[in-house]
């Protein structure tokens, strides 16, 4: 997995929460859409990459923002 996408995920939930593929961003996270577009800006801040939100529809793992993540890496 991504490792800065991890610690942007880590910014906007309880500290020592484990963060695994399968953790589920709302249930296991608690993140809101707001906290997914606030965690995304500080990836794409870290990264110099920008991501489409609209590559994210539908997401609701971590594994699954994973991969949507890297898809959209991949195709700049």
């Amino acid at each position: 997995m991504n490792q800065q996408l991890i610690e942007a995920l880590s910014n906007y939930c309880d500290p020592g929460i484990e963060i695994t593929r399968e953790t589920e961003l709302i249930s296991d996270l608690g993140m809101t859409s707001f906290d997914l577009i606030q965690a995304m800006g500080d990836f794409e801040e870290s990264t110099g990459h920008s991501i489409d939100m609209e590559n994210l529809a539908g997401v609701t793992t971590v594994g699954q923002l994973d991969a949507a993540v890297a898809r959209a890496l991949n195709a700049m």
